[in-house]
């Protein structure tokens, strides 16, 4: 029943500031039975900070609570009384829900709702002290603001016509408005003060949870079972998601869940699984949120890459930063090395690649990039001569070798395939098959190379080795060396602001997160405290690269400018150990643009000012991409 509060209550109450409290009841009364599953007559929840901590609706008719320590503070007469004050509620609100249908000249027939919302917000100092910020007591009909008590003047304020009677007669009883606003500003807040003790001895006494990704066998040899496993967590409120790109997956894509389950030392696991195929090449997360322990980590499956691209232009292109021939390295899609034909020297592109490898590395990388370069020059004419094309054009020729291998939950990487590839003029042109250990062509023309490369037994020896040991030492040693980084890995920097919108009613709310140097980081949007997705409008530029190796990410979502919600970004980066929420400052952008007499003003002192350089530099003088698109060092003799 929250949902018919959305957007009418909840943005007058709740702060995302995580020194702001709120306790909160709401309370909802249907004319009827709705006859909808899980939907009842009447319904009542007590909610600490946005949580719901108790629990009754008209079908179980008992107050239940909803926290365990809620269970384990609170003695049997609590509930007991509860029970009680909810059961005589719901019988007021079945009078009064047939008085508001009269007096609106309204049919039994349809279905109609009044909502009741009333609680406190407090602030909490750094000495833990809470103070009294607002109350709230309002009422709601037919998704509609009804009544509301204003409890600074001790009024009534009536939203509709239809509420002024009501108005009247409750401004006239002094102690119903005594007894109102001593309720939101004492009681409520001896209570919420309670309850915020109650839950933060459990945090202290909560367990978080160890997460693990890792995939085992299948039964057919061409799929995995990635598995998430969230373990050693109490309690056992435990919220688990496994990811695709991004993509929440669910039953439907396959997901199976062994459900929360007990430790033999009183801690608890869960276990999601799915299949998928060993060739799918997607970015799988898996996200745990246990609220219990404050702990919310996102851990992407450990597939790893180690992978060499070379490209060749058949003659200068000239073009700032495209050199005739280049060749870099990369580890999970990060570049370590590089070399062009201009500076004609392999070098360092992560500071541990500079620290852990000796000079003897990158002196014998770089011979073996000259090398490489001389034989793309001459296989590069042997293609244009084959293909009867002109010297006067420019083509281009490629190839890209590697290794992907998979980790598992201790860390030991396990071959998954290898790739040996070579790309002409934006094309395909020729692979590896390592499974069969031949040569495949994807064009007429590679059919001469595929023939000859494969009477070469050495060569597909060579390939078959590289790409399954060779490659794999590598990329276990380079992974070594990186992660000796990770301890000092960047932390973000968060940002919070607003920009105009199209629609003059908008704005766009834009949650930044940059300057961290490993990329994955958890963003959330929240409004208050309640995670805003997809469904309403957030979009994600998600993680893209800086100039300096490290990433950034930005999230926004477009709002009204009269929301007077509170807005709030969350970023976890699990690499760095951090976790922010960052409140919006309720600065909106300035509605209209620069007026155009401005602009002309600006533009003439920009215009007085550069002359003014212009003079005083002269008075100075007078004065004195491409496609992805190999050789071994065995095949340096051999032509395509």
């Amino acid at each position: 029943m929250i949902i018919l509060w959305s957007g009418v209550f909840f943005g007058t109450l709740v702060a995302t500031n995580t020194e702001t409290h709120s306790l909160t009841y709401i309370y909802t009364a249907f004319s009827h039975p709705v006859k909808l599953p899980g939907i009842h007559e009447f319904t009542a929840m007590g909610l600490l900070d946005n949580r719901m901590i108790d629990y009754y609706d008209s079908s179980e008719q008992k107050k239940i609570p909803k926290q365990k320590w809620m269970e384990e503070r609170l003695q049997q007469e609590y509930w007991d009384k509860g029970t009680q004050s909810r059961q005589s509620k719901q019988q007021w609100f079945k009078v009064n829900i047939d008085i508001l249908i009269n007096r609106m000249r309204q049919t039994s027939n349809e279905t109609h709702v009044l909502q009741w919302m009333h609680g406190c917000e407090s602030e909490e100092d750094e000495n833990g002290n809470l103070k009294f910020k607002r109350g709230v007591d309002m009422y709601n009909y037919d998704g509609d603001d009804f009544l509301s008590f204003d409890d600074e003047h001790q009024v009534w304020v009536a939203a509709v016509d239809a509420a002024v009677t009501t108005k009247r007669k409750w401004d006239e009883v002094t102690a119903l408005k005594d007894y109102t606003k001593g309720y939101l500003e004492k009681e409520c807040m001896e209570w919420m003060k309670t309850f915020l003790t109650y839950s933060k001895q459990q945090q202290r006494n909560a367990t978080p949870p160890e997460v693990h990704v890792f995939t085992t066998k299948a039964k057919q040899s061409s799929i995995v079972v990635l598995t998430c496993l969230a373990t050693g967590f109490y309690p056992k409120d435990i919220t688990l998601i496994i990811k695709r790109n991004g993509r929440i997956l669910n039953k439907e894509d396959g997901v199976m869940s062994s459900g929360v389950r007990p430790n033999h030392d009183d801690t608890f696991q869960r276990r999601d699984y799915v299949e998928i195929l060993r060739s799918d090449t997607a970015e799988y997360t898996c996200e745990v949120i246990h609220e219990a322990s404050d702990m919310r980590v996102k851990k992407t499956w450990e597939k790893h890459s180690l992978t060499y691209i070379y490209t060749a232009f058949s003659k200068p292109v000239k073009l700032p930063g495209i050199h005739e021939f280049t060749a870099m390295g990369l580890l999970d899609n990060r570049m370590i090395d590089y070399y062009d034909s201009t500076v004609q020297k392999k070098i360092p592109k992560q500071k541990w690649m500079e620290e852990q490898l000796q000079q003897e590395y990158w002196d014998k990388g770089t011979q073996s990039r000259q090398s490489k370069q001389q034989w793309f020059k001459v296989n590069i004419d042997i293609l244009i001569n084959r293909m009867r094309q002109t010297t006067n054009e420019t083509h281009v020729l490629q190839w890209m070798h590697g290794c992907t291998a998979k980790e598992d939950e201790n860390g030991n990487l396990t071959f998954v395939r290898g790739v040996d590839k070579y790309n002409y003029d934006g094309d395909d042109f020729l692979s590896f098959d390592d499974g069969h250990q031949v040569w495949v062509a994807a064009a007429d023309e590679a059919v001469l190379t595929k023939r000859k490369w494969d009477d070469v037994t050495a060569l597909k020896d060579y390939t078959k080795g590289y790409l399954e040991k060779e490659c794999m030492e590598w990329m276990k040693k380079f992974l070594e060396y990186s992660k000796s980084q990770l301890g000092n890995a960047s932390r973000p920097d968060v940002f919070v602001f607003a920009t105009r919108a199209k629609e003059k009613t908008n704005a766009v709310l834009t949650c930044l997160a940059t300057g961290f140097d490993t990329k994955d980081v958890i963003l959330n949007i929240k409004r208050n405290s309640r995670i805003l997705t997809a469904d309403d409008g957030v979009k994600s530029s998600r993680v893209r690269p800086n100039d300096d190796n490290t990433f950034q990410r930005r999230d926004y979502v477009e709002f009204l400018r009269t929301d007077s919600a509170s807005y709030s970004c969350e970023v976890v980066h699990q690499a760095s150990n951090m976790r922010v929420v960052k409140a919006w400052d309720n600065r909106l952008p300035p509605l209209e643009e620069m007026p155009i007499v401005l602009y002309v003003v600006l533009v003439l002192v920009l215009v007085v000012l550069v002359t003014a350089g212009v003079l005083f530099l002269l008075f100075l003088q007078k004065r004195g991409k491409l496609n992805f698109k190999r050789p071994s060092p065995s095949i340096n003799g051999n032509s395509v």
